[in-house]
């Protein structure tokens, strides 16, 4: 059944997801997360816009994300899909 994370189905294709049946909400399998573009390049060396830590990670989606508060460093918002993986 598509879109059924808490059965361990990827919520875009339908395949088993990365985290099986534990229900945890990002619920996409391991090709659909790659997708994403959330593997990391490395620390930037910059402070973080809200929380003001030398914690900002950039990605190959080119987000770079604050490892302490999940935020945005460009939009300045939260981003979901960092904190429901539980950081990398």
């Amino acid at each position: 059944m598509k879109g059924d994370y808490r059965n361990g189905i990827c919520n875009k294709c339908g395949e088993e997801t990365i985290y099986g049946n534990d229900g945890n909400e990002i619920g996409l399998c391991d090709k659909c997360f790659d997708n994403l573009g959330y593997q990391q390049i490395g620390y930037t060396g910059e402070d973080c816009v809200s929380c003001g830590r030398n914690r900002v990670i950039k990605f190959k989606n080119g987000k770079k994300l604050c490892e302490k508060c999940n935020i945005d460093q460009k939009t300045n918002d939260y981003d979901p899909i960092w904190m429901e993986t539980g950081g990398f």
